[in-house]
């Protein structure tokens, strides 16, 4: 792994308004991603930045968006933020520059303790992912290498009480803890007081050295997550999850929020959202973030509701939604669609993409198929991880001769280049087609 160059940091920042400070980590998870790499992809490794870097990283933020720091969303690795030196001190510098800006840190928790949880609160407006996968010492040494690091389930006791929130979540890995261990985890963050809870289908790719899930983890993952969403109070999701239309159906409500006390329960479609109707999901979720006492229209057992939600532009309202497509992206799709009307036109995407892409391309004239991550291998299905060479792999599979491909930005960086940097160009010239990167 080679050692970041200090631009793709202020490129993390300008692009995905990522703050990432260290790639250090104290827990060595057996299901670390970093680990699984190819030799040939480019990932990056970030050395503590001395606080002159940071600083100048703060300068590519955005202030109007969440700020986001511990979270692998780019080439660059991530790792605990609580572990750099100066992370207390880079927060409140963040928090001078940025006042009203909510600052998102993703943590396994071992280092919240009594005297960071209260500078946390005195920052403000801080929102904790806590990466906390087993609560017990049993299931916890098995996932970190022989230790409990028992430290983070003690701060979870505690975050609430300090009166900050948190999320929850858990790389489930049913074949080495065993199924009642993540449902006793799911209850334990539920009962003190997670917002939401995530759970995470462990990926492995051709190089991973431990053991790998059963070919049945998504069925069985599944299985957990719908039985325990009846039992607690806590929206509980699965990622990745296989969605089959865009209907804008509400996953659950978060406590305490205002749609928590206007009535909702989970379960309800939303129709309108200030008299328009909505597309997806992300539409009905985006819709009503931005609106101020938005009226919406809905639907839940069989007949259609009418409610205005008291909350602020830009206040999250609590309604928690699985995240499907926003609609602008398919407006710029359908946009590159007209513009190459009676070429042969190929759009690629993921596996858990395929069904909402069908949906929302219905009746234009293309090909939607379905890329395999054949260069990661295992049971890696996302885009963020497919390479040039696995769309290669795919249009030497079809018989026709496209003229157009249509891919996502997130297999590319900021100069068209894969995750083994090969330029998109490249592919453009072998197969004799014109590429299209879709944002």
């Amino acid at each position: 792994m080679q050692k970041a160059p200090i631009h793709m940091i202020y490129e993390a920042a300008m692009r995905y308004n990522i703050l990432a400070l260290t790639s250090r980590c104290a827990t060595s998870c057996v299901f670390c991603s970093h680990h699984q790499n190819p030799p040939e992809v480019e990932a990056f490794f970030v050395s503590d930045l001395t606080m002159d870097e940071a600083k100048l990283a703060m300068d590519f933020l955005d202030g109007d968006k969440k700020i986001i720091i511990g979270e692998s969303a780019t080439r660059l690795c991530e790792g605990e933020p609580f572990i750099h030196e100066n992370f207390i001190e880079i927060l409140k510098l963040l928090r001078e520059k940025y006042k009203t800006a909510p600052i998102q840190i993703t943590t396994s928790g071992i280092y919240l303790d009594e005297e960071a949880l209260k500078v946390l609160k005195s920052i403000g407006d801080i929102e904790l992912n806590i990466s906390l996968n087993s609560c017990s010492k049993k299931g916890r040494e098995k996932l970190y290498k022989g230790r409990s690091l028992m430290e983070a389930v003690e701060a979870v006791k505690n975050i609430v009480s300090h009166g900050l929130s948190f999320n929850g979540s858990i790389v489930a890995m049913p074949h080495l803890v065993g199924e009642k261990d993540i449902e006793d985890t799911i209850r334990f963050l539920s009962q003190w007081g997670a917002e939401t809870i995530r759970i995470f289908m462990p990926g492995y790719t051709r190089y991973s050295k431990i053991p790998n899930p059963p070919d049945d983890i998504y069925d069985r993952l599944k299985d957990i997550v719908d039985k325990m969403k009846y039992k607690i109070k806590t929206p509980l999701l699965f990622e990745p999850t296989i969605l089959k239309n865009l209907t804008p159906e509400v996953e659950g409500i978060i406590l305490g929020s205002p749609a928590h006390r206007a009535g909702f329960k989970g379960g309800e479609i939303i129709i309108k959202v200030g008299g328009k109707s909505v597309f997806s999901r992300a539409d009905a979720y985006y819709s009503i973030l931005s609106s101020e006492n938005p009226a919406i229209e809905y639907a839940a057992c069989g007949t259609i509701e009418n409610m205005t939600l008291s909350k602020k532009s830009g206040e999250r309202s609590g309604f928690i939604f699985s995240y499907d497509i926003d609609k602008d992206r398919v407006e710029t799709i359908k946009g590159v669609i007209a513009k190459n009307s009676g070429k042969r036109i190929m759009v690629g995407v993921s596996k858990f993409g395929y069904n909402i892409t069908k949906e929302c391309l219905k009746n234009e004239n293309v090909d939607i198929e379905v890329i395999e991550n054949n260069y990661f291998g295992g049971n890696i299905g996302c885009s963020g991880l497919l390479v040039l060479e696995d769309v290669k792999r795919k249009l030497a599979e079809k018989e026709k001769n496209y003229d157009v491909v249509i891919l996502p930005a997130i297999m590319f960086d900021s100069k068209g280049r894969d995750l083994t940097g090969k330029h998109y160009k490249y592919l453009e010239a072998e197969c004799s087609i014109n590429i299209h990167i879709i944002t």
